[in-house]
């Protein structure tokens, strides 16, 4: 009798092992799996409530340097910010005629990009625009304007090259290539550090929706209608820049690059 009641606290204690062990292995595997998910929303929470873009465009600056990607062959390169010695050099080994900056580096003799490129031999433009917000009309009706007659090849980069860059690119395969909406779409994809379902968080943390937003929303109407995306665009978008202010009745003026 003894023995058998051995034999059942062996096989107890041994159940009770493996269970046990189950526990400890599923609390090690749940560890791996929400540290890093903790440390991705502590670094991710800046991007989300601020105006950085440098979490999600860590990947595709670390693949590509500068995030710089050839989009038409000897017309269109989209970059984040380089710096001037370098910007520099690239324009006279590609023999870049012109640079369009969409976010503001500052003005007059202290804007070193600006000086730079002029004396490298191109054109220097600012257009700035803001990743984290749907653009009105007046913000995005001077960079259309300064696509139809500008000279190519042409640089346009926002800071990390990801977002104003990607959509950016995108108008000018739809305005100037006569790309069709799939392909100028692919501007906006995780090969540039661009990942739409952060994109959607972001607008729902901040209430705002974000620049990125109004290609997608051409993308369906165009599915529906043949219009260019600036007939789109004189129809859709906000007609009163509202970024500086609740209330502006005033629109920007689109001859100010």
């Amino acid at each position: 009798m003894s023995g058998e009641t051995s034999n059942a606290e062996t096989s107890d204690t041994g159940a009770l092992r493996g269970v046990f062990s189950s526990l400890i292995a599923f609390e090690m595997k749940l560890h791996q799996l929400i540290v890093p998910f903790l440390l991705l929303a502590a670094l991710e929470l800046p991007q989300l409530l601020g105006e950085t873009t440098a979490v999600t465009s860590y990947l595709a600056n670390s693949l590509f340097e500068h995030n710089l990607h050839e989009v038409v062959p000897h017309r269109y390169w989209r970059s984040g910010r380089i710096p001037p010695v370098e910007l520099g050099q690239f324009i006279k080994e590609h023999g870049i005629k012109t640079v369009v900056n969409l976010s503001r580096s500052g003005d007059g003799p202290g804007n070193e990009e600006q000086q730079a490129v002029q004396a490298a031999g191109a054109r220097y433009f600012e257009v700035p625009l803001n990743a984290g917000r749907q653009p009105s009309l007046p913000r995005i009706r001077p960079l259309l304007d300064l696509f139809e007659r500008i000279e190519t090849p042409v640089l346009v980069h926002c800071t990390s090259g990801t977002h104003r860059s990607g959509v950016a690119a995108a108008l000018w395969l739809l305005e100037r290539e006569g790309a069709t909406f799939q392909t100028a779409a692919r501007q906006l994809s995780p090969r540039y550090g661009y990942f739409r379902a952060e994109r959607r968080l972001k607008a729902y943390v901040s209430g705002y929706r974000t620049i990125d937003e109004m290609i997608w929303d051409y993308g369906q109407a165009h599915s529906l209608t043949a219009r260019s995306f600036r007939e789109w665009a004189e129809d859709t978008l906000e007609p009163y820049d509202t970024e500086d202010s609740l209330q502006s009745e005033c629109p920007l003026p689109s001859g100010k690059l």
